[in-house]
């Protein structure tokens, strides 16, 4: 998935809605999803699809995977400027 910028319609409701869907794809399966993780957090770098399910995956984890994909370093400042 491409980094994309925030728009002025960008919510944070939208945003908290993209991390608990992303975190409930990759929790039961979907291979994109649990790419998305691999792509973005080291922590996940080389582990494989059930790796990544079984580990705790937590909404912190999914809301940093949202922050860096709309071009964030954190979900802390992505949460400051929405």
């Amino acid at each position: 998935m491409s980094t994309s910028q925030l728009t002025p319609r960008t919510n944070l409701q939208f945003l908290k809605n993209q991390a608990k869907r992303l975190l409930k794809d990759c929790k039961s399966g979907d291979p994109i999803a649990c790419s998305r993780f691999r792509e973005r957090l080291p922590q996940y770098r080389e582990s494989s699809d059930s790796d990544i399910q079984v580990s705790g995956i937590t909404l912190v984890d999914a809301q940093s995977v949202i922050a860096i994909e709309h071009g964030f370093v954190s979900w802390a400042k992505l949460k400051h400027r929405a």
